[in-house]
C-alpha cells in the first residue's frame, strides 16, 4: 500500500512538472498578426519632413527588410494579406 501511494504521488508530481512547461503555450500566431497571412504590401509613407526623398527611401528600406526576412512575400501588384504603413514625421529636438 505504501509503494502504491509513493508511486501515485510521484506520478502526480511528474504530471505537474511536465505541464508547467506548457503553461505559456499559445495556439496561433503570437505576434498579433493575422493567422495564415503570407504576403505583405508596403504602402507609401506620408512625408511630414522637409526632406523630399525621405518617404521613398523609408518605403524602399522596409521592402528590402521584408524580402530579406523571408517571413512574408512582398506583394507589389495588389494588396497583400497584410498592409504596412507608417509616416515620416519631423522629429527635431531643440537644445
Amino acid at each position: 500500500m505504501q509503494a502504491f501511494r509513493s508511486t501515485t504521488i510521484l506520478l502526480a508530481l511528474s504530471i505537474l512538472i511536465l505541464n508547467a512547461g506548457c503553461a505559456s503555450y499559445q495556439l496561433g500566431p503570437s505576434s498579433g498578426l493575422e493567422a495564415g497571412a503570407q504576403s505583405i504590401t508596403v504602402l507609401p509613407f506620408p512625408n511630414q519632413t522637409p526632406e523630399p526623398s525621405l518617404s521613398p527611401a523609408l518605403a524602399s528600406a522596409m521592402r528590402r527588410h521584408v524580402q530579406s526576412d523571408g517571413t512574408f512575400t512582398l506583394d507589389t501588384k495588389s494588396k497583400g494579406c497584410l498592409l504596412y504603413t507608417s509616416d515620416a514625421a519631423d522629429e527635431r529636438s531643440s537644445v
